[in-house]
């Protein structure tokens, strides 16, 4: 072909390329997971106000507990496929985990970088590349300031609602460094 008018795909790599292309639309318009994101955020907000002392509305563990019954009512080959896209989605929940490859014990700087953050108002962790120091500054911003704190947590809680800025010199850099 010649300059401008395009690249040609073979037959069965169209047919590979269509099926991604609708797989990520079937993930996107799945009812199991807007469902799935309607149990995780009801279930938040009521954790955040138990822990804030605040008045829980009635409606809201009644909501929960709808949204748990119509998950409990959807095929289990569609759950399946709506929590693995949930948490493909929702990385930040795998970060850090109690066994396998990336397990905490593999990180002990990290966990000391996020320890220091309950008596210092400012830590740096200085590190070489590739080391997960972005997924480590992911993680700490992803607690703060949704009010998630996985069980182990060591550092810093804010008891209160927290709004942060996070800041790089250029968009590219926030899309190449910041954005994971």
């Amino acid at each position: 072909m010649g300059m401008g008018t395009g690249t040609s795909i073979g037959p069965s790599a169209a047919i590979d390329a269509i099926r991604r292309r609708q797989s990520i639309r079937i993930y996107a318009e799945t009812p199991a997971l807007k469902l799935l994101g309607l149990e995780d955020k009801y279930d938040a907000r009521l954790k955040w106000k138990q822990r804030l002392g605040k008045p829980i509305i009635d409606s809201e563990p009644k909501n929960l507990d709808a949204v748990r019954n119509e998950l409990a009512r959807r095929p289990n080959d569609e759950l399946v496929i709506a929590r693995e896209e949930f948490r493909r989605r929702n990385k930040i929940l795998s970060y850090f985990p109690d066994e396998g490859q990336y397990r905490r014990e593999l990180y002990p700087k990290h966990m000391e970088t996020i320890g220091h953050t309950l008596l210092d108002n400012e830590v740096m962790m200085m590190a070489a590349n590739k080391v997960g120091k972005s997924q480590l500054g992911a993680m700490c911003i992803s607690c703060w300031t949704t009010g998630r704190y996985p069980k182990w947590w060591p550092g810093l809680r804010f008891e209160y609602p927290t709004s942060m800025w996070v800041c790089n010199k250029t968009a590219k850099d926030w899309r190449d460094i910041n954005e994971l």
